[in-house]
């Protein structure tokens, strides 16, 4: 994309998953059509996680946490991923395991020999 000084650099995640990048002018007509998706995307999260991990909720993980940052410092973030449509399935398996690894946590950290539980 070609940057003009009213370019934006956004950085995107959900949960602790890996950072993305987002640029958008404008002045181009595509700052709605660049934002607007993010309602679909947590809501294709949301659906996505609930068959995989059924009666539980994931705002923490599907609530994409967006950061502006200026754009003169684009260059620090040019290794990161560009975010589109395409990155959805990496941050489905990237949410997953994440999932996997805090319900493996609990798990371990549940006190279990002085608790009422059964392992």
């Amino acid at each position: 994309m070609k940057t003009t000084e009213n370019t934006r650099l956004y950085i995107i995640s959900f949960g602790d998953s890996r950072k993305y990048r987002l640029l958008y002018n404008p002045e181009s007509g595509i700052a709605e059509s660049a934002l607007l998706p993010f309602v679909k995307y947590e809501k294709e999260l949301n659906e996505y996680l609930s068959q995989q991990f059924p009666g539980d909720t994931f705002a923490y993980y599907t609530t994409p946490r967006i950061t502006e940052v200026e754009i003169s410092h684009a260059d620090q973030y040019a290794s990161y991923p560009e975010f589109n449509d395409d990155v959805m399935d990496d941050v489905k398996k990237e949410l997953v395991r994440e999932i996997n690894v805090m319900n493996a946590n609990r798990l371990n950290n549940d006190n279990a020999p002085w608790a009422d539980i059964q392992k």
